[in-house]
């Protein structure tokens, strides 16, 4: 268990704009996972897609905190245990000198990861995280055309229109050059129409 964990601003970001209630899953998963090491069960299905993104940092994060505990080890030494006393008196001098090199090489880890991640998340993954948070904004702009059009046409426009491109950073719907929902679900339910009256 830890008393304490990096929550990055990248982390704020990716969190701050969506449902209060999913920003309360995602925060929870996170202090759960950081600090006790447990995943939250039946997340909502944006949160646990956050989360996901987030989970790879705070793996490195606990990992770092792991290695720097084990480099605090060699302050046991001069207790006057037999078999202490015999591994340490040849190794002296060389621990002095290496002693800081656990310390030196998790800053060298972190300098690496956060060189190329600002914030501690990569590029890539704040782009998914947004697109994913984007994509839930889409589907609640379908959500007052349920009634009109039914849950099951609803559902197919959005999982047709929300395909993610090839890098996974826009959606299909977002490369129209114009866009107007009620029109777009309008002519899709007379082209659903046009297909149902031929098949029969």
């Amino acid at each position: 268990m830890r008393e304490s964990f990096v929550f990055y601003r990248s982390f704020y970001d990716a969190i701050k704009d969506l449902p209060r209630d999913v920003q309360g899953e995602i925060y929870t998963a996170i202090m759960e996972y950081s600090l006790y090491g447990k995943e939250t069960e039946n997340l909502k299905p944006i949160a646990r897609s956050v989360f996901t993104l987030m989970k790879p940092q705070i793996d490195v994060n606990n990992k770092r905190f792991e290695n720097g505990k084990k480099g605090g080890r060699p302050k046991s030494e001069g207790k006057p245990d037999g078999n202490q006393n015999k591994t340490n008196e040849k190794p002296k001098n060389n621990q002095n000198e290496t002693k800081d090199e656990p310390n030196v090489n998790v800053n060298d880890n972190v300098n690496v990861n956060t060189e190329n991640t600002p914030n501690g998340v990569s590029k890539k993954d704040a782009a998914k995280a947004a697109t994913l948070k984007r994509k839930d904004e889409f589907y609640q702009t379908l959500v007052p055309f349920v009634d009109k059009y039914g849950k099951e046409m609803i559902r197919a426009f959005f999982e047709y229109w929300s395909e993610l491109t090839r890098t996974g950073t826009k959606m299909r719907f977002e490369k129209q050059t114009t866009w107007e929902a009620s029109k777009r679900l309008a002519t899709w339910q007379a082209e659903r129409k046009h297909v149902a009256r031929i098949q029969t």
